[in-house]
Parts: structure tokens; sequence; C-alpha cells
């Protein structure tokens, strides 16, 4: 499959470089600075991924021939091997020529249906000190499972990852708390009524495994935490309950709590989300720990 963009001898493209995908043949184009999943994506052209920000390596691809840039250096999945093999990663990395790549892979992947939308803030509440939810208006319906996140971008090179606390559909909502100082967190927090965002979803493979055979006593109980951190579990939580079993909620953290009450409290939800996860297989979303992580 090759985009059907305009040939790059086109003046209107100079800059723009041909990204080739070794076994297909598929080619697609790259703009300037774009990330290649990205590009590719936008063109039907799938290649592997699952956390499009530089965490899980998935989307390493074989770089055959032809120069390309690094947009993210500190990207957790990259290893001081793959410059040896010439393994780059996608979603954090742009044409600068040419380029050939080498994929194990492609997709459309039913899991991640991923799209890019325009998400228009609809309501902003404070649910606590420094906490909010944000609810956006999508311009077209997006299809998640509860548990796979979202990437905002929230200003010129400033992606992040917000988990959704809700179900699928033409709404989005995210819970987070503002860190001071964090560009991300300030730029989400700073966000008014009305603000439109990029926003591309789903990403991530952790969500609820069906599992119709209890093995346990505690098989059919679902374990979540409350707070920022892990409010977003709630959307996980609800389909959970509707077709396994109970919620037990639990508290992980509290504002003004002694450091001794907090880490019980951690203790506690760690405790419970190994329960949870042997009790109906469910995979935690990792994206909270994300929340304020360069991706682009």
């Amino acid at each position: 499959m090759s985009s059907s963009l305009a040939p790059l001898s086109d003046p209107a493209v100079v800059g723009h470089y041909r990204v080739t995908v070794e076994p297909s043949g598929d080619s697609f184009v790259v703009r300037p600075g774009e990330n290649i999943l990205a590009a590719g994506r936008r063109a039907g052209v799938w290649l592997p991924f699952e956390c499009g920000w530089g965490s899980c390596g998935t989307c390493k691809a074989t770089l055959v021939s032809g120069e390309v840039e690094l947009l993210f250096p500190e990207a957790p999945a990259i290893d001081p091997r793959d410059e040896r093999r010439r393994r780059k990663l996608t979603c954090q990395t742009t044409a600068t020529t040419d380029v050939t790549l080498k994929v194990t892979r492609l997709g459309p992947f039913e899991e991640r249906p991923t799209t890019d939308r325009v998400a228009q803030l609809v309501d902003k509440r404070e649910l606590g000190p420094g906490i909010c939810s944000f609810t956006f208006a999508l311009d077209a319906p997006a299809d998640f499972r509860p548990g796979q996140y979202a990437i905002l971008e929230l200003g010129p090179d400033l992606r992040r990852c917000y988990s959704m606390a809700g179900g699928p559909g033409d709404e989005i909502t995210f819970v987070a708390k503002h860190y001071e100082g964090r560009p991300g967190s300030t730029a989400l927090h700073a966000l008014e009524v009305g603000a439109s965002v990029p926003i591309a979803v789903p990403f991530g493979d952790m969500w609820l495994r069906d599992d119709d055979s209890p093995r346990d006593p505690d098989r059919g109980r679902y374990r979540r935490g409350s707070g920022a951190v892990t409010g977003p579990a709630h959307g996980r939580a609800a389909p959970y309950a509707s077709g396994h079993g109970s919620v037990r909620r639990q508290h992980a953290r509290g504002t003004g709590l002694p450091g001794r009450a907090r880490s019980r409290g951690r203790a506690t939800a760690r405790r419970g989300a190994r329960a949870g996860g042997r009790a109906g297989r469910w995979h935690l979303g990792g994206s909270s720990r994300l929340r304020d992580h360069p991706v682009g």
C-alpha cells in the first residue's frame, strides 16, 4: 500500500521524506518533525506499536538504509545495543532522508484501533486539591478498552499520556493531578473550557481479560484504589463489576496523611492490585506513571 501524497520532487513537499517498509513494500511520506509511526498510521500503513511514547519497544524496526533523527533520546525503551543493530523506535524517530525499514508485523490491530481526533474541552471540575477532571468532546467517536490511554498534544513538542476514566464514545474524560513545574501537567491544567487539542487514542495493551473458570474464592473480585493516580481505574472497574463480580474500593493515598500512613496505603493498593490481577486476569494500565513524561 503506497500513500497518495505528492511526489517528493514537488516543491509543496520539500523536506518530506519517503519511508519504505520491508518486506511488504508499502511506503508513505513523513512530514518534517513527524514521527514515523504516526506518519505510517496516517497513510494507512500500520507498523508494530503498543505504548506510542517510547516505553515498551514494540515499535522497533531495523533501519536498512537512510538516516533518521531520534526525537526523545531519553525514551526508556532505548537500549545501547539498538545502535549496533540499527534498531529504531518508530514512535520517537523522524526521517531526515528517504528511509527503508524492516519490520516483523503489520496491522491494523484489532486491539488498538488507534485514530487521530480533535478534542474540545467541554467540562473541567476540581475534585480535590490540585486534582481535576477534564471531559473532552471528540470530533468523531473513538473506540477503546477500559485501561487503555490517549496521547494529548498540549503544545509544540509537548505530548502527554493520560488514562481514560470512562468508556468509549464521542467524549473522553481524564483525571489528573497538577504537578508544579512540569510543563505537560501545567499545560493541561491551564486549558480553559472551549480549548481544542489534537489527541491520538487508544494506546496500550492493559485491559480486562475475560476468564470464566474461577479457581479460587477471590476470583471474581476486583479491588481498586482511590485518588488521582488510580482514579481512572473506575472506568476499568465498571465493566468488570457488571460482567464478572464485585468491586471493592480501597483507599491508597490521601491528602495530608503522614508519611507512614501513605506508605501503608500504597502497600494496600499494591496488594489489592495483585489480588485483582489474579482474580480476574486484570492487567493494570501503567499510564499513570507516564502522566508527565515527554513523548515527543
